[in-house]
C-alpha cells in the first residue's frame, strides 16, 4: 500500500497530466486523454489514503495545542484545522489516479 502520491499518466500513451490537467477531472469519473484521446477512467481510490493522513495530522495537532501548549481556546483550533483542510483541498488532485476505460459499456 503506497503512502504517497505518484504521477497519473495516461494507461495508453503515457502522457503524464500536470495538476491543472488533474484538477479539472477531480470531480469526473470518465474522460479522455488529451493527447491520444482514448477513454480513460478516473479513480479516486486513494482519496481515502488522503483523508487518513489529514485525520491523523488533525488528531496529532490538537492533542500537541491543548496538552502540551495549554491552548484551549476553540477558535485557535477551529482555525489550524481548517488551514490542514484547506491544504488537503489544494493536494486533493495529486490523489487521482488514472486508469483504462472499461470496454463492456
Amino acid at each position: 500500500m503506497k503512502f504517497y502520491p505518484k504521477q497519473s499518466a495516461c494507461p495508453h500513451c503515457k502522457t503524464i497530466y500536470r495538476y491543472n490537467d488533474l484538477s479539472k477531472l477531480k470531480f469526473k469519473k470518465e474522460a479522455e486523454c488529451y493527447h491520444c484521446r482514448k477513454a480513460i477512467h478516473i479513480s479516486k481510490k486513494s482519496l481515502l489514503i488522503l483523508l487518513a493522513e489529514m485525520l491523523v495530522i488533525c488528531v496529532i495537532l490538537n492533542v500537541v495545542l491543548t496538552g502540551a501548549m495549554g491552548i484551549v481556546n476553540f477558535w485557535i483550533v477551529y482555525v489550524i484545522n481548517m488551514i490542514v483542510v484547506l491544504a488537503a483541498v489544494f493536494i486533493l488532485p495529486l490523489y487521482i489516479e488514472i486508469n483504462k476505460a472499461d470496454k463492456k459499456k
